[in-house]
């Protein structure tokens, strides 16, 4: 009995983890995830000259 409950917890315990951790990934990018693009600030931070590629596009 004490097996399964201490199994049973440890299980919640890294699935609870790895819920919080996307959500936390995740955290004010709902609408990125819906619609497919990146927000510009994680653009500027992760990869700038596609930031300006996509700028130059929208220009012309």
């Amino acid at each position: 009995l004490y097996v399964h409950f201490g199994s049973s917890v440890l299980i919640m315990f890294f699935l609870m983890d790895f819920v919080y951790s996307v959500l936390v990934a995740v955290k004010g990018n709902l609408k990125g995830l819906i619609t497919g693009k990146y927000p510009r600030e994680f653009l500027q931070q992760l990869a700038p000259d596609v930031l300006t590629d996509i700028e130059n596009k929208s220009k012309k």
